[in-house]
C-alpha cells in the first residue's frame, strides 16, 4: 500500500465519521412542526430513452452555421 493510497482511504474514512457525527447531532433537535402525513406514495421510475434514441439529425444546421438567426 502506497502512502498516497493510505492517506486517501484514511481521509475518506475520517470524513465519513465526521459526517455521521454531524447528522447525529442534527437528528437530536427534533421536528420543527408535527408531521401531518399518514401515507406516502413513492414512485421510482428509472430509465428513459437513451440520448442516442432522442438524437434528431438536422442536416440544414450545417448549411446555416455562421449565419444570423431569423
Amino acid at each position: 500500500m502506497t502512502r498516497r493510497n493510505f492517506l486517501n482511504r484514511f481521509g475518506g474514512g475520517l470524513g465519513g465519521l465526521a459526517l455521521a457525527n454531524m447528522l447525529h447531532a442534527e437528528s437530536d433537535t427534533g421536528l420543527h412542526h408535527p408531521a401531518k402525513a399518514k401515507r406516502v406514495i413513492y414512485l421510482f421510475q428509472s430509465g428513459g430513452p437513451s440520448q442516442i434514441d432522442l438524437f434528431d439529425h438536422k442536416p440544414r444546421l450545417t448549411q446555416e452555421t455562421g449565419k444570423e438567426l431569423p
